[in-house]
């Protein structure tokens, strides 16, 4: 596969972009709609020429929408769940709070020349959303594109939104008419499965759609792309695992500085009521 330029829709904080700049691929255009996320973001790649940001949201239009912000159970923020669909909180995630956000079409973005046209790589991860992205591709054109696919997962995300025959339908015409199904299986691993994909309740991976030619290239050029999708997604875990980690460390960390201001306001509390004490038993 081309080390090409690549767009990042549903950029989060920036993990799975940081896996394609380290393997080889850039520059990179991320989209995110989260506000905080956005400012993690230009933190994290501040100076870095070889990628840009935009805090919008990408759909199939341009307009505008309210971006349901996700808590986990303990009330912190789980960033990687938020989404414009506000479905069922469950025992894991809850919404948090709505922001409002700026929705761009990719076709939008590429006519006014703020992302490429051409691109290598396409990955979209907007908790559902990602059949209304494709739908506003208009020009934009990749050698490949990844998505998430699963068929009911017992959290937020429900039922996936779409079909795999719904994706097919728009992909094709933009000349992505191959793919591979990335499928992530609980205590089995990550195994590929070329041209199907029948995820059982509960399953979960990723599509990863390529122009003909890509397929072609080269004898094992799908040993490659697979080979290629395994490692890039084990880092994306990976990464995304620390991630989570960092999040529910410094949420500890927030909840015992709490306990320990607590604790000092009370000590000071109590040592004022003694010196009141010692003050009135000198005046008697």
């Amino acid at each position: 596969m081309a080390r090409g330029e690549f767009l990042d829709v549903g950029a989060e904080r920036g993990a799975f972009s940081r896996a394609l700049l380290a393997y080889g691929y850039g520059p990179g255009s991320l989209i995110e709609a989260s506000p905080a996320n956005v400012a993690d973001l230009e933190r994290a790649f501040e100076g870095n020429a070889d990628v840009t940001i935009h805090g919008v949201a990408a759909t199939a239009e341009d307009g505008h929408a309210e971006l349901h912000l996700a808590a986990d159970a303990s009330g912190a923020a789980s960033p990687a769940q938020n989404s414009l669909r506000r479905l069922d909180e469950d025992d894991s995630r809850r919404w948090h709070e709505s922001v409002p956000v700026r929705c761009r079409s990719l076709d939008s973005l590429a006519r006014e020349g703020a992302i490429p046209s051409e691109l290598g790589l396409v990955k979209i991860d907007v908790e559902g959303g990602d059949r209304d992205v494709i739908a506003g591709m208009g020009a934009v054109r990749c050698e490949a594109l990844m998505i998430e696919f699963w068929s009911a997962v017992d959290s937020v995300e429900g039922v996936c939104p779409w079909t795999l025959r719904e994706i097919r339908d728009l992909l094709e015409p933009l000349g992505l008419t191959e793919f591979l199904y990335v499928h992530h299986r609980a205590n089995v691993g990550v195994e590929v499965v070329e041209s199907e994909a029948e995820p059982r309740h509960g399953d979960w991976g990723n599509l990863l759609f390529m122009t003909p030619h890509l397929r072609r290239r080269g004898a094992d050029g799908i040993a490659f792309v697979s080979e290629w999708a395994h490692r890039l997604l084990a880092e994306h875990a990976s990464a995304r695992e620390k991630e989570e980690q960092i999040q529910i460390l410094a949420h500890a960390a927030e909840e015992r500085l709490g306990v320990i201001e607590r604790l000092d306001r009370a000590r000071q509390d109590h040592e004022r009521e003694i010196a009141e004490l010692r003050a009135a038993l000198v005046d008697s």
